[in-house]
């Protein structure tokens, strides 16, 4: 679900949720951040369009769907 909820990101922002130089940067990006919502970028697109993808890929496995 959550390798989902990354791709729904991209497709609805056009960019990664998280960017690093390194891989050790992007895992302590994917663990401590969350990233900037998908209308950030894309001012298009709806809250409830974003809240799936946040769910989706909500840190917690419990609460995605």
């Amino acid at each position: 679900i959550y390798a989902l909820g990354i791709v729904m990101y991209m497709l609805l922002s056009g960019r990664a949720p998280f960017e690093a130089s390194n891989p050790q940067s992007l895992a302590y990006q994917i663990v401590n951040h969350d990233p900037e919502p998908p209308s950030r970028f894309r001012p298009d697109v709806t809250a409830p369009m974003e809240d799936i993808v946040k769910q989706a890929m909500s840190k917690d496995p419990a609460r995605r769907y």
